[in-house]
């Protein structure tokens, strides 16, 4: 006979659940206490927390990116354009960023990937700013020379005649290392040097051009300059206008160390087969110039300024400067250089054609009208890209924190 057996499934009883509801009640309670408080420990949107927090993001962001720059397009103070490594973004190969802002205190602070319409990163911006350290770095081929001269061609009396010969034995000279030349001529308009100095890594200034013709447009060329003519100094930089000159064949290396005379040994060095004007400084020099050589006491007649170094004019080297010994087209060709005179000439362009390039950057950024709430962040560019030719057509304002490179 089978039995059937009732299973009653256990309860709670009414105690049981009158305690359960009474400890739920207070754990809500407790939660709802928690995030009343914890909401009103957040900082509100509009305060100089929150503010602070955001610039600070947007700093971090906008560092990240430019670590990772492999080539900088333009850079002003308040905008810059770089390109990064292919990140999907939907174009192939690079990625093209840009970062704005007006200058207008309250303007919103935009990205734009690949020329897509800016976004709006934050609102309110009261200050955004770009700051670069440079450096320069070796040259890893042989440089491009854009040589100054006085006529391209059709020269028209002796004096331009003799000009004309000189310039081409001295391309000769430098082709014979297996540099690569472009002319120009000193006239040219100053729109003809930028398209010019862009395919090239160094210009060298002829002593047999005229200083008039070429008057200022060295200044604001980015890349290094070696000069011949003894009435340019001061418009490069590297010293005042006076000048005199000495009839010798030799030099006196003051500095063995520097990469352009390391190769000689301090003391007196012949340069040249016969006697020529060797061109010395009078006047005052930059503060960051480098003397390398002397005709005798105060008597400096090889110069140097290193890239993003203090000039006489109080401003900074665009590139690397460097002013030889010789200089007077009255009294020297190229010719009466000897192997050692030429070994200087050749130094001296390899070492004002290395490139600068920018190895830090300073990012500062303020949302919102108080200025305690301005952030800065600092970022080292991992690939070292060359400072943008566009740059140098601007004030010197946004690269104000330069130091020399080495």
């Amino acid at each position: 006979m089978v039995r059937a057996h009732s299973h009653r499934r256990p309860a709670f009883t009414l105690i049981e659940l009158l305690i359960a509801l009474g400890v739920m009640t207070v754990l809500i309670g407790g939660m709802a206490s928690a995030v009343l408080v914890a909401s009103k420990a957040m900082p509100a949107p509009e305060s100089l927390a929150s503010r602070t927090n955001q610039g600070e993001e947007l700093a971090a962001d906008i560092g990240a990116d430019l670590a990772i720059a492999v080539r900088i397009v333009s850079m002003e103070a308040k905008a810059v354009t770089f390109e990064v490594p292919d990140r999907g973004y939907g174009a192939v190969g690079p990625e093209t960023l840009v970062y704005a802002w007006s200058g207008t205190p309250g303007d919103p602070l935009t990205r734009s990937v690949n020329g897509a319409a800016p976004v709006t990163l934050a609102e309110d911006v009261q200050h955004f700013s770009l700051e670069c350290l440079s450096g320069t770095t070796p040259l890893a081929r042989t440089p491009g020379v854009l040589l100054v001269v006085d006529k391209l061609e059709d020269a028209d009396d002796s004096g331009d005649i003799a000009a004309l010969k000189e310039d081409a034995l001295r391309r000769q000279l430098v082709e014979s290392w297996g540099f690569s030349v472009t002319l120009i001529e000193d006239s040219a308009p100053l729109t003809q040097y930028q398209g010019a100095y862009a395919g090239s890594d160094v210009m060298y200034v002829s002593c047999e051009i005229s200083d008039g013709d070429l008057s200022q447009k060295p200044l604001n060329i980015p890349i290094g300059i070696v000069n011949e003519h003894k009435a340019l100094y001061d418009e490069l930089g590297i010293a005042g206008g006076d000048n005199s000159g000495n009839d010798d064949t030799r030099i006196s290396i003051t500095n063995a160390n520097h990469e352009i005379t390391r190769a000689f040994a301090p003391g007196w060095l012949e340069i040249a087969g016969s006697t020529f004007e060797l061109i010395r400084l009078n006047d005052t020099l930059a503060p960051d110039a480098e003397i390398l050589a002397s005709t005798g006491p105060s008597s400096i007649t090889l110069g140097a300024l290193d890239a993003g170094a203090r000039a006489i004019d109080s401003g900074r080297a665009l590139g690397r400067r460097v002013k030889l010994p010789w200089g007077d087209p009255g009294s020297f060709t190229i010719t009466e250089l000897n192997d050692d005179g030429r070994a200087l000439l050749r130094r001296s362009l390899v070492w004002a054609a290395a490139p600068v390039v920018v190895r830090e950057a300073v990012v500062r950024v303020q949302i919102g009208p108080d200025t305690g709430g301005r952030v800065e962040t600092r970022v080292i560019l991992l690939n070292q890209p060359q400072w943008p030719a566009s740059a140098f057509a601007s004030a010197w304002q946004p690269w104000s924190g330069w130091e020399p490179g080495g």
